[in-house]
C-alpha cells in the first residue's frame, strides 16, 4: 500500500512556506506546519487527505466547524509571523 496523499487547505503563509492546495505525500504535514500543530492542535484539520478534500473546502465556509476555526486560527498565527 502506497503512502497517502495529503493537501494543506489554510492560507497561504510565506513566512513558513505554507501555499494553499500544495500536495503532500506521506502521512507526515512539513516540519514546520507539524510545529505549529503541536502548539495549536486544531490545525491539523488544514493538512487532509485527498478523499477528503471536497467536504473539507465545505467546510472551510461553515461556521463553527473545525476546519473553519482552524482557518481562523492560522490567520492569527500569521498576524504574529508579521510582526
Amino acid at each position: 500500500m502506497g503512502k497517502a496523499n495529503f493537501i494543506y487547505i489554510g492560507p497561504n503563509v510565506p513566512q513558513i512556506g505554507l501555499k494553499r492546495n500544495t500536495l503532500y505525500r506521506g502521512n507526515q504535514p512539513p516540519p514546520k506546519l507539524a510545529e505549529l500543530m503541536k502548539k495549536k492542535p486544531v490545525l491539523s484539520a488544514l493538512f487532509v487527505s485527498t478523499a477528503a478534500l471536497a467536504q473539507a473546502e465545505r467546510s472551510l465556509n461553515i461556521k463553527g466547524a473545525v476546519e473553519n476555526t482552524a482557518q481562523k486560527e492560522m490567520a492569527e498565527i500569521m498576524k504574529t509571523l508579521t510582526r
